[in-house]
C-alpha cells in the first residue's frame, strides 16, 4: 500500500484528474509495518515520498511497542531514522538545490529510532534547518537518562559529576531552538523531571505528559506558577507520581486555560507483579480546594484514586461554588473510586450528579417546526355596512355573516367578565383563608405534601428564568441551587470503588463463537447431537 502511494506521487501530474501531490499533509507512518519491511525486496523510497509532498506539514513515526502499557520501551528496534532523510527534508544539500524544502509543523523524537552516530547536539543541529525550524508541534518520547550512554551521545562519562543535568539542558536546547512552538508532548522518558520544567519557555499553549514517572506535584506546581501563564490546553496521562494538588494553584498560574485532561490511570513496570500504584499518598487532600481558571472549557478526571469522601465533596463543591466564574465551561466528565460503604457511596453519588447537572447541564429544547418561521397572515377583519338601497341576496347572506361575528364577539365578552368575576371571587377567598376563618384546614398528610411541594417550587423559583430540567424528587436530592449556569453539554459523575485494570472487558469480550452459525448460539436441550449412541448425554 506504501509503495503504490509512492508510485502514484512520482506519476506525472498531468495524467492525474486530481493533484494527489497537493493533498497529503500529514504522514503517519508505522515503523514495524512499513518502515522497516520490505516490497519486492525494496524499502519505501523516501526521497520520491518527501519530494513530491510539498503541502506536507507532519510527520509520524510510531511504534506499538511506545503505547500502553509501556512494558516494552528498553526493546530494540532494527529501523532507524535514514542519515539521508534529513537532508531529503531540506531539498538537497545545501537545502533547496534539488527541491523546495518541506517547511513540517509536526514531528516525534524517538529514542529508539537515533542512529549511532548522532550526539546530544544533533537535536539542535536539525531544529535550525529549514524543514525543522517552523515546528509548532514536538514530541519526545522514550528518552531515559539511563541508557543514554547506550547510544554513545554524551561526551562525557556516566559517573561524572552534573551528568543528568548536562545531558537534559541539551534536550532543553533543542527545545528552545524553535521560535514557533506552541505544542509539546512528552512521553514515556526520565529527561522529563523538575530540571527540565525550568527549562521550557514560556510560549506555550499545550503541554502534555504521558508516563513520566519523575515530576511530582510541587514540581509541577512551581512550573505552572513561573512558565505556564499562556498555556491553553493541558493533559496529564497515566503519571506515577503526579496528584492533583497542583490544582489549588492552577486558577492564578494559568488564566488562559481552556482543557484540562488528567487520567490517572496507572500500568505495571513488570508483567508479573503489581507496581502500579501511585507514588503519592493522597490524589488530593481535604485541606487542599481546587481553584478553577476562569477560560475553562473541558474538564477530564478520569480514574481518580486514594482519596477520602471529604476531599471529593471539596472538588464538587468548588466547581458548584465557581460557576457563576466559568461562563465557557462546557464538559464535565469526573470517574473517581471511592473506597465507601455502597450505601454511602450511592447516596453520594445521587446528590452531587443532581447538583452537578442541576447547576451546569444545558436544557435541550426541540427545535420549532418550520412553519413557524414565517409569521401567520392576519385575518382581515369584518366591518358591517348600512344602506338604504335594495338589498341583493349577496347582500343578505353578508348581513347574516355581520350578524353571526357580532354574537360571536358579544359571547367573548359575556365569558371574559365570568372568568374576571370568577377570579374575584377566588382572590377573595384566598384573601379569607389567609385571614384565619371560612375554609376547613386540610389533613396532616396533605399539609406535609403541600409544604413539600411549596419547599420545591422554592427552590426552583429561586433559579433564573429558564427552568430546571429535574423532577422535584432530583430537585429535593440537590437541595438548594443558587445559580444556574445551563451551558455544559455533557455533565457526567461515576463513582465507583472497582479495581483498576490495565484492560477493562466488556459485553463484546463474551460473545461465543463467530455468530454466524444459529445452531451454535442456541441453547442445549440435553442431546450430545455428537454423540454415537444418538445423544443422552450430560451437560457436566
Amino acid at each position: 500500500m506504501a509503495h503504490g502511494l509512492v508510485a502514484l506521487l512520482s506519476s506525472d501530474p498531468s495524467t492525474m484528474r486530481y493533484r494527489y501531490r497537493w493533498k497529503v499533509k500529514k504522514l503517519r507512518i508505522d515503523v514495524e509495518e512499513i518502515a522497516s519491511k520490505t516490497y519486492k525486496g525494496q524499502h519505501l523510497d523516501w526521497d520520491a515520498l518527501f519530494a513530491n509532498v510539498p503541502m506536507l506539514k507532519s510527520i509520524d513515526f510510531f511504534h506499538a511497542k511506545d503505547d500502553a502499557p509501556f512494558r516494552s520501551l528498553e526493546a530494540s528496534l532494527r529501523w532507524k531514522y535514514p542519515t539521508a532523510m534529513w537532508k531529503i527534508l531540506n531539498g538537497g544539500d545545501p537545502p533547496g538545490t534539488e527541491h523546495k524544502p518541506i517547511e513540517l509543523e509536526a514531528w516525534r523524537w524517538n529514542g529508539r529510532l537515533m542512529t549511532s552516530d548522532m550526539t546530544l547536539q544533533s537535536p539542535t543541529i536539525i531544529h535550525q534547518t529549514p524543514a525543522f525550524s517552523t515546528l509548532k508541534k514536538i514530541c519526545l518520547q522514550n528518552f531515559q537518562v539511563p541508557s543514554m550512554p547506550l547510544h554513545n551521545w554524551p561526551a562525557v562519562v556516566e559517573e561524572d559529576e552534573g551528568f543528568e543535568t548536562f545531558l537534559i539542558s541539551e534536550f532543553a536546547h533543542a527545545i528552545n531552538a524553535l521560535p514557533q512552538l506552541e505544542y509539546l508532548s512528552i512521553e514515556s522518558s526520565t529527561i522529563a523531571n523538575d530540571y527540565l520544567l525550568r527549562l521550557l519557555p514560556k510560549t506555550l499553549k499545550t503541554l502534555e505528559l504521558v508516563n513520566c514517572w519523575e515530576i511530582t506535584a510541587d514540581d509541577f506546581s512551581e512550573y505552572l506558577l513561573t512558565r505556564a501563564y499562556r498555556l491553553e490546553h493541558l493533559y496529564l496521562n497515566h503519571n506515577q507520581s503526579l496528584s492533583l494538588s497542583f490544582l489549588t494553584v492552577l486558577g492564578t498560574a494559568c488564566p488562559y486555560l481552556q482543557t484540562l485532561s488528567v487520567d490517572l490511570k496507572t500500568y505495571n513496570h513488570h508483567e508479573f507483579y503489581n507496581d502500579s500504584d501511585p507514588s503519592y499518598d493522597e490524589v488530593l487532600s481535604v485541606t487542599e480546594v481546587p481553584e478553577w481558571p476562569v477560560s475553562l472549557r473541558t474538564l477530564e478526571l478520569q480514574n481518580m484514586r486514594k482519596w477520602s469522601a471529604d476531599a471529593a465533596e471539596n472538588l464538587f463543591q468548588s466547581l458548584i461554588k465557581a460557576a457563576p466564574d466559568l461562563p465557557d465551561l462546557r464538559i464535565i466528565d469526573i470517574n473517581a473510586k471511592l473506597n465507601i460503604p455502597i450505601r454511602q457511596r450511592s447516596e453520594m453519588r445521587d446528590r452531587w450528579e443532581a447538583r452537578l447537572k442541576g447547576v451546569f447541564l444545558r436544557k435541550w429544547e426541540d427545535p420549532k417546526p418550520p412553519f413557524t418561521l414565517r409569521p401567520p397572515t392576519p385575518t382581515p377583519k369584518l366591518i358591517p355596512t348600512m344602506s338604504t338601497s335594495k338589498v341583493l341576496p349577496s347582500a343578505t347572506k353578508r348581513s347574516r355573516t355581520d350578524k353571526w361575528v357580532a354574537q360571536s364577539i358579544e359571547a367573548q365578552q359575556g365569558s371574559s367578565s365570568q372568568s374576571t368575576r370568577r377570579s374575584a371571587r377566588i382572590a377573595a377567598l384566598s384573601s379569607g383563608s389567609s385571614s384565619g376563618g371560612g375554609t376547613p384546614s386540610p389533613s396532616r398528610g396533605n399539609s406535609a405534601q403541600h409544604e413539600r411541594e411549596v419547599s420545591v417550587t422554592s427552590s426552583l423559583s429561586s433559579l433564573s428564568a429558564e427552568a430546571l430540567p429535574l423532577s422535584p424528587r432530583e430537585a429535593n436530592i440537590a437541595g438548594e441551587i443558587l445559580y444556574r449556569h445551563g451551558w455544559c453539554e455533557k455533565v457526567e459523575l461515576q463513582l465507583d470503588n472497582q479495581k483498576l485494570t490495565e484492560q477493562t472487558l466488556t459485553m463484546e469480550d463474551f460473545v461465543d463463537g463467530s455468530g454466524d452459525d444459529d445452531e451454535e448460539d442456541s441453547e442445549w436441550d440435553g442431546m450430545d447431537r455428537d454423540d454415537d449412541y444418538g445423544g443422552g448425554g450430560y451437560a457436566w
